[in-house]
């Protein structure tokens, strides 16, 4: 009986592979307890309950850690919202100054607000790098 519980440990595992739960995982943890106790002798009962024990507590006690340990650093695959300009190349349309001074800007086709986070004022057809979002204001810098 040991060996079946080895065997659905290892499909929990893949599945896991596939997945970011951390769900299976914890009961593939249960599975091999199960094995651990079907091996030295004791019935299936036992087994159940020991695999259910152990996967209840080790979800319940290390699934946000495992959650926060291993999304510790991941971008998102596509940026979207203010992060998704922040970074992106436009083209000044009118002087683009400070907060008291504000110009506008092209990026993907739209006008938008911007200032400039330098203390100079930025000329009509530079191109300049979206440093910041601010509500609908982007705050930009001259493209070296």
């Amino acid at each position: 009986m040991w060996v079946i519980w080895v065997l659905v440990a290892i499909l929990l595992v893949a599945a896991e592979l596939h997945t970011s739960g951390f769900i299976a995982v914890f009961v593939a943890l249960g599975a091999v307890v199960a094995a651990i106790v079907a091996a030295i002798g004791l019935g299936f009962p036992i087994q159940i309950v020991a695999c259910a024990i152990v996967a209840v507590a080790s979800t319940l006690l290390l699934r946000k850690r495992a959650i926060a340990r291993f999304s510790r650093g991941l971008k998102p695959l596509v940026l979207t919202g203010p992060a998704a300009l922040i970074g992106q190349t436009s083209t000044v349309l009118e002087p683009v100054g400070d907060a008291e001074h504000p110009g506008h800007v092209l990026l993907g086709g739209e006008r938008w607000l911007a200032v400039s986070d330098l203390s100079t004022t930025i000329p009509p057809e530079q191109a300049v790098v979206v440093m910041d979002v601010k509500g609908t204001t982007l705050v930009v810098r001259p493209k070296e």
